[in-house]
């Protein structure tokens, strides 16, 4: 009698412990569908794609933001477009950023494209898609492909002189020598942020020592032109 009473308190122990395991793996298999189920309609789960600020791989780049832009495409030669996608980026290295070319992959597969020039350092622009693509403002990145080259070119303040007023951008030579091939670049500013990745240029030549030269802006569709860099043959 005493050994079938041991016998059934360890039978009794084991099916315990065979419960509990069960209860585990039940509530285990509960949670993690909870995980999927949130994973699959968004919620906290939800991978949230890439993160904003973005730094490129060469460390030379930040994307602040993916946005939406109704209006002008300066990008696209100005054509009027609604909820055009938009990118902001800043220079973040300490050279003058040439050319950048970025595209952009969302969820849905879209591909953005956008192309960015003469940005100085340590300055931000607001860039738009180049075929005036859309964007939902919603849409999660997936990708970001960013190739950018930099440059040593300056305002070469040694040389020339530039000063704004309104549209107008005035060109001092206050070097020594004629200047009689030269390129002045600008971009248009609202002030905190440059508008579109596209720059202009004006073609400075036989600019005497001390001329001065005016130049009536008719690009700026957004903001006012400010001098970017000068590049003297």
């Amino acid at each position: 009698m005493i050994m079938r009473k041991k016998k059934d308190k360890r039978k009794k122990q084991i099916f315990i412990l065979i419960l509990i395991a069960v209860i585990a793996v039940f509530a285990a298999a509960v949670i993690y569908n909870r995980y999927l189920q949130n994973k699959t309609e968004g919620g906290e789960a939800a991978d949230s794609g890439i993160d904003f600020p973005y730094t490129s791989e060469d460390g030379n780049l930040q994307i602040t933001a993916l946005i939406q832009f109704t209006g002008p495409n300066v990008d696209a030669e100005n054509a009027d477009g609604e909820d055009i996608a938009g990118l902001q980026i800043r220079n973040i290295s300490d050279r003058y950023l040439d050319e950048a070319e970025i595209k952009v992959r969302i969820d849905d597969e879209t591909e953005y494209s956008f192309l960015v020039r003469d940005l100085p350092a340590g300055s931000e622009t607001v860039a738009f898609e180049l075929a005036g693509q859309s964007y939902n403002g919603q849409a999660v990145c997936r990708e970001i492909e960013c190739t950018a080259q930099m440059t040593d070119t300056s305002i070469r303040e040694d040389a020339v002189q530039i000063t704004a007023d309104g549209s107008k951008l005035i060109i001092t030579n206050i070097a020594e020598q004629q200047i009689d091939n030269a390129v002045v670049i600008y971009r248009c500013t609202t002030g905190d942020s440059y508008i579109g990745g596209i720059s202009y240029e004006i073609p400075v030549s036989g600019l005497a020592a001390g001329e001065s030269l005016e130049y009536e802006d008719s690009e700026c569709l957004l903001g006012t032109p400010e001098a970017v860099g000068v590049e003297i043959d």
